[in-house]
C-alpha cells in the first residue's frame, strides 16, 4: 500500500463490490427471508452430506425416507436427482464438487439442530438457513478476490468502472441475488480463487500456490466436471509467443515436483467420485445425469443458440459481455501474456457449455452457464475500458456502458417479475416486452409452447391456432385375424388382435425429422379399441415416448381406465402427445400398445395426425 495515500482512497476499489453484497444480504435476510434453498437441483447437490454424515447411507437404499422428506418440506415435485443403477442402487446424478463447498455450513447447521429443539434431518431451518449464508460468504469471497485479481494488472478506476460492469450490467446479478446456492455462484469465486493462484505463482514460484490452486482446481472439476477447461488458465498464463511456449515447457521442467504434486491433488479429488460411481452404478464413470433426453454432444454444439437467439442469447441479454469479447483485440496488442490463455480458455468454455443438448439450461436469465467463468473474461473487458479512458472517445465508451447497465438492470427487473420468461422467449415476445413495465394481453401465444412435465397429458391447443400438416393411417388389414366376440376387425380385413400371448404390439417409430421441421409439434392419435373386460379390470395401455440411441424419455402411458371402454364394443380413444424437446432431430417417436392381462383386446384403425402452429 502507498502510505501516502488515504487508506480509503487505496480501498476504493472495493466500494461497487461492498454497495452489491450489501443490497443482496438486505435482499436475502431482511426482504426475502430465509427460503428454501435446498430444493430442486441444489437438492440434488447437497445430497451427499446428510446422506453421507448423518444416515450413513451413501448408497441412498433409505430411498423412501428420503423422499418423505422431501414431501414434508416441499422441496421438490419429483425425486429426479436420483436414479436408479444397472446392479440396483440409487445414485445421485449430480457430481459431489458442489457438496464439499457447502459441507462447512453442513456442519454448522448440523451442530444447531443437535442443540437445539430443530428437527436433526438435514432439511430443516438451520440447514436451510446456514446454505443461505454459505451461498452469500462465497459471493462476498468471489468478489473480494475479484477485485484482488484485477488490481494486479489495472488502475482504481479501470477496476472500479469494471466491477460495476460486471455487478450490474450482467446476469451475475441475477445469480448471485437469486439463485445465491446454485452452482454458478459458488464457481465464481473458485474461478477468481483460480486466477488469483495462477498469477501468484507465476510471481512466486511458491509449492504453496501450486497446492491451492490444484486444490481449487480439483473442487471445480468435481463440482462441474466440464469445467475442465479451466487447467488451460494456469497452462498457457505468460504465454504470448511461440518463443514464451519454450519457456513455458522449460519452467515446467524446471518445477516439475511441484507439477506432479499438482497432478496427484486433481487425481486424488477426482477419485471419491470415480470411487462412488464404481461402487454404486459398476462404471467408473457415469455421464448425461442418466436422462438420456439431455447430455453433452460434442458433434452438435448451439453456439449460436447460447450467444444470439432470442431465448437465452447470452450477448442478446448480456451485450456488455459482447463489448468483453471484442476487448480481445486489444488484450492481444496490449498483454499478450494474457491473451492466449483468456482466448483459449473462452472458446473451449463456450464450446463445452453450447454442446450441452439442453443448451438454455432451463430457467435462467440469458445463459447462466457462462456466470461463472465470466470473471475471467473480465481481463479483456478491464483491458478495453483502460484503452478507452485514454482516449477522446472515452465519453462514448463510458455512455455505452452505462446504457448497457440500465438495460441489464432493468431486464432484470423484468425477468424477476416474469415479463420476460425464464425459459420460453421468443422474437416476437422479446420485442413485445422490449422496455415494458407489463405483458401484453396476447403474451401467451408469443411464447415458445408449454409443456407440461413426463407422465402428464398433452392436449391440442385452439384448433384455429394450429394446421394439420401429415395424416398417418394404419388399418392393420394385412395383420394376421385375430376373433374377439366374432368381430375380427373394425372395417376392413384384420385387426391388431392381443391376447396373454401377445403383450405389446410392434412398435410405430417415426423419427423427429419426417414429423415437422418446426420447433415442435402436436401427435393426435385416434385409434378404435375392442376390450373383453372393463377399463378399470384390464391394465391395457396405450404407450408414447421418444427415443434416443434406443434410450426412453418423455415416456407417456395412456391406462384403459381413462378409456371410457364398453366390453365387447368398438370404442374411439383419443390421445394427444406434444413432442419433447428433442436431443437429435433424428430421434424417434414410438408408440405402441400394451397389453399386461390374460384378457384379449383388438386394435384397428389407427389414426395419427401431425399438427403445427399457424405461422
Amino acid at each position: 500500500m502507498n502510505l501516502q495515500t488515504p487508506l480509503y482512497k487505496e480501498h476504493l476499489s472495493y466500494l461497487p463490490s461492498l454497495v452489491f453484497v450489501l443490497f443482496i444480504g438486505y435482499y436475502f435476510f431482511a426482504v426475502t427471508g430465509v427460503q428454501k434453498v435446498i430444493s430442486w437441483d441444489t437438492l440434488g447437490y447437497y445430497l451427499y452430506l446428510p446422506s453421507t454424515f448423518l444416515y450413513d447411507d451413501m448408497a441412498l437404499d433409505k430411498f423412501d425416507m428420503y423422499a418423505g422428506l422431501i414431501s414434508q418440506y416441499d422441496l421438490s415435485s419429483t425425486f429426479y436427482q436420483v436414479d436408479k443403477t444397472e446392479v440396483g442402487h440409487h445414485i445421485n446424478k449430480y457430481s459431489m464438487g458442489m457438496a464439499v463447498l457447502y459441507s462447512p455450513f453442513y456442519f454448522i447447521a448440523d451442530l444447531i439442530a443437535m442443540f437445539t429443539d430443530y428437527a436433526r434431518d438435514g432439511f430443516s431451518y438451520p440447514y436451510q438457513m446456514m446454505l443461505h449464508v454459505g451461498g452469500y460468504f462465497y459471493t462476498v469471497l468471489g468478489l473480494l478476490l475479484m477485485v484482488k485479481v484485477l488490481r494486479f494488472y489495472y488502475s482504481q478506476a479501470v477496476v472500479v468502472i469494471t466491477t460495476i460492469c460486471l455487478l450490474f450490467g450482467t446476469n451475475y446479478l441475477i445469480s448471485a441475488s437469486l439463485s445465491t446456492t446454485m452452482p454458478h455462484n459458488l464457481l465464481f469465486a473458485l474461478y477468481a480463487f483460480i486466477l488469483y493462484q495462477t498469477i501468484k505463482w507465476h510471481k512466486t514460484y511458491s509449492l504453496k500456490n501450486m497446492v491451492l490452486l490444484s486444490v481449487a482446481l480439483g473442487v471445480l472439476i468435481l463440482a462441474r466436471p466440464s469445467e475442465l477447461v479451466a487447467v488451460f488458465i494456469p497452462l498457457l498464463w505468460g504465454i504470448k509467443g511461440l518463443k514464451s511456449v519454450k519457456e513455458k515447457l522449460m519452467l515446467l521442467k524446471k518445477y516439475k515436483a511441484q507439477f506432479l504434486v499438482a497432478v496427484l491433488i486433481l487425481v486424488s479429488c477426482g477419485m471419491p467420485q470415480f470411487l462412488y460411481w464404481k461402487i454404486l452404478a459398476g462404471k467408473w464413470l457415469v455421464s448425461d445425469y442418466g436422462n438420456p433426453a439431455e447430455g453433452l454432444d460434442l458433434l452438435t454444439p448451439h453456439v449460436l443458440d447460447v450467444l444470439f437467439s432470442f431465448r437465452k442469447g447470452w450477448y442478446l441479454y448480456t451485450p456488455i459481455m459482447l463489448l468483453a469479447t471484442v476487448g480481445f483485440v486489444v488484450l492481444k496488442r496490449r498483454k499478450p501474456e494474457l491473451f492466449y490463455a483468456i482466448l483459449v480458455f473462452f472458446i473451449l468454455n463456450l464450446y463445452l457449455v453450447s454442446s450441452w443438448s439442453c443448451w438454455w439450461y432451463a430457467t435462467s436469465f440469458s445463459c447462466r452457464a457462462l456466470v461463472q467463468s465470466s470473471v475471467v473474461l473480465l481481463f479483456p473487458l478491464a483491458e478495453l475500458i483502460n484503452y478507452a479512458m485514454k482516449q477522446k472517445w472515452r465519453g462514448v465508451m463510458y455512455s455505452i456502458l452505462g446504457l448497457l447497465v440500465l438495460l441489464n438492470l432493468f431486464q432484470s427487473w423484468q425477468y424477476k417479475e416474469g415479463i420476460i420468461h425464464s425459459s420460453r422467449m421468443t422474437k416476437a415476445a422479446y420485442f413485445s416486452v422490449l422496455g415494458k413495465t407489463e405483458r401484453p394481453a396476447n403474451y401467451s401465444d408469443l411464447l415458445m409452447v408449454e409443456r407440461v412435465d413426463d407422465g402428464g397429458f398433452d392436449k391440442l391447443p385452439d384448433l384455429s391456432k394450429i394446421k394439420r400438416t401429415k395424416s398417418l393411417q394404419f388399418d392393420f388389414d394385412d395383420v394376421t385375424k385375430g376373433d374377439l366376440y366374432g368381430a375380427s376387425a373394425y372395417s376392413g380385413q384384420g385387426g391388431e388382435y392381443m391376447n396373454s400371448e401377445k403383450e405389446f404390439t410392434p412398435a410405430i417409430k417415426i423419427p423427429f425429422n419426417e414429423i415437422t421441421q418446426k420447433e415442435h409439434a402436436w401427435i393426435d392419435i385416434t385409434v378404435k379399441v375392442k376390450s373383453s373386460m372393463p377399463g378399470k379390470e384390464h391394465p391395457f395401455s396405450l404407450v408414447t415416448l421418444f427415443e434416443y440411441q434406443e434410450k426412453p424419455y418423455k415416456y407417456q402411458v395412456f391406462n384403459a381406465e381413462l378409456m371410457s371402454l364398453e366390453v365387447g364394443e368398438w370404442c374411439t380413444v383419443k390421445r394427444t402427445y406434444l413432442t419433447p424437446e428433442v436431443r437429435t432431430k433424428k430421434d424417434l417417436f414410438v408408440m405402441y400398445f400394451w397389453n399386461r392381462s390374460q384378457q384379449h383386446v383388438t386394435i384397428d384403425e389407427l389414426k395419427i395426425d401431425i399438427y403445427e402452429k399457424k405461422e
